[in-house]
């Protein structure tokens, strides 16, 4: 049993650092974040950070002791993917903000993003540490939850009306999707399903799948129009030039 959840556990962690990075990157090089909403990036943020935080106040509340290395990664793998994840939302604000093609905008989020840290590490983290409540536990990670899954809807939308992918990184999409299955295989696994908790999470699956879905569709729409063009460009080539050859 803990073979598979480490497993999972290395599936929660790396997901995050594989799927970031290809969406940074496309982002540089094609010098725009067009395409990559504001709304998901910020949503997805405030998520991270709230059960970052979450994770993070439930360790140090259950003063837990470990026998191993092994029994460490267990207890603490989702801190570490959301630490990770939490860094990686951070630096795709800053490339964002970079790369902006509304940067009004942007920094309006960047705004609000900076207000919620503060708030959710002056408020959140010592309310959970006080009160000790798992009732309080519980409603700050469904937030965490519902955050998560809010930010999916702005990129679906954001998809469909562009009509293509833009800025947007299939392989991120894919990595996410990915994550999405390690945790909940390693609520699964490990006998931690909680209808609130996994709820989110299977919409949140099926909203990763419409949005590649989306992306596909209306990408590959556009290859076969330019292919279509394309050919139809050259067979009027093809016709001209023997119109000319019989005028000849």
């Amino acid at each position: 049993m803990n073979n598979i959840l480490l497993f999972f556990d290395i599936i929660i962690i790396l997901a995050p650092i594989f799927g970031y990075f290809p969406q940074i990157i496309k982002v540089i090089k094609r010098k725009t974040d067009f395409g990559f909403n504001n709304y998901k990036v910020s949503l997805l943020y405030c998520s991270t950070f709230t059960e970052m935080l979450l994770n993070f106040a439930f360790n140090k509340l259950e003063y837990t002791t470990y026998n191993s290395q092994l029994d460490f990664l267990n207890h603490n793998a989702r801190l570490i993917s959301l630490g990770v994840a939490w860094i990686g939302d951070i630096l795709k604000l800053i490339i964002k903000t970079k790369y902006s093609h509304n940067l009004i905008l942007q920094k309006k989020h960047n705004k609000f993003n900076t207000l919620y840290s503060i708030l959710s590490f002056g408020l959140f983290l010592p309310l959970i540490i006080i009160l000790n409540n798992k009732n309080v536990v519980t409603t700050l990670s469904i937030l965490s939850s519902i955050l998560n899954l809010a930010s999916f809807f702005p990129q679906m939308y954001e998809t469909y009306k562009i009509k293509g992918s833009s800025s947007l990184s299939y392989i991120s999409v894919i990595f996410d999707y990915i994550g999405n299955i390690g945790i909940i295989s390693y609520l699964v696994v490990g006998n931690q399903l909680y209808i609130y908790t996994i709820i989110p999470l299977i919409i949140t699956h099926i909203c990763i799948l419409i949005q590649l879905c989306l992306m596909i569709y209306f990408d590959y729409n556009k290859e076969i129009k330019r292919f279509l063009y394309r050919r139809q460009y050259r067979d009027e080539d093809v016709e001209d030039s023997i119109e000319m050859i019989n005028l000849v």
